[in-house]
């Protein structure tokens, strides 16, 4: 879990603020799922869908800002996603969380599904506030 990874929510207007080179902590409403990356995440939108792994989905998280080989990176969630995971309930999550771990990437790292359960339920929280708000879910990475 080398890859330092916060979710935070702003508006379109707002994504100029951020320093790219700074965590979005204290500047936005900010979660730490650090280790969870694009790749990750592209498993879970294809969990969501019930549909198989597809690693063209990953095109769908789109770059904001310049990106460079050193990062850090910023990309933009797919408004399904953001959708998809306001809409999960207790007992989903867990269902999802259990899908999720068991994906290569998770397992390469051997993410405890406990770990896994919680970054996902962090998740589903702050799509439910961006969803009431009107704002996007971003995801910053460094390493």
């Amino acid at each position: 879990m080398g890859v330092l990874s916060d979710l935070f929510i702003a508006g379109a207007d707002e994504i100029g603020l951020l320093n790219p080179d700074a965590s979005p902590a204290g500047v936005f409403t900010t979660i730490d799922v650090s280790g969870i990356d694009i790749l990750k995440l592209t498993s879970l939108l294809c969990i969501l869908r019930s549909s198989n792994y597809d690693m063209n989905v990953i095109d769908q998280f789109f770059a904001v800002g310049e990106e460079s080989e050193d990062g850090p990176w910023i990309h933009k969630f797919p408004d399904e996603l953001r959708d998809l995971l306001s809409a999960l309930d207790t007992e989903t999550i867990a269902r999802t969380a259990g899908d999720w771990s068991r994906t290569e990437e998770f397992q390469l790292e051997q993410w405890p599904q406990e770990l896994v359960e919680e970054a996902l339920t962090a998740m589903a929280g702050l799509a439910v506030q961006a969803k009431q708000t009107n704002k996007d879910i971003f995801l910053w990475n460094s390493l």
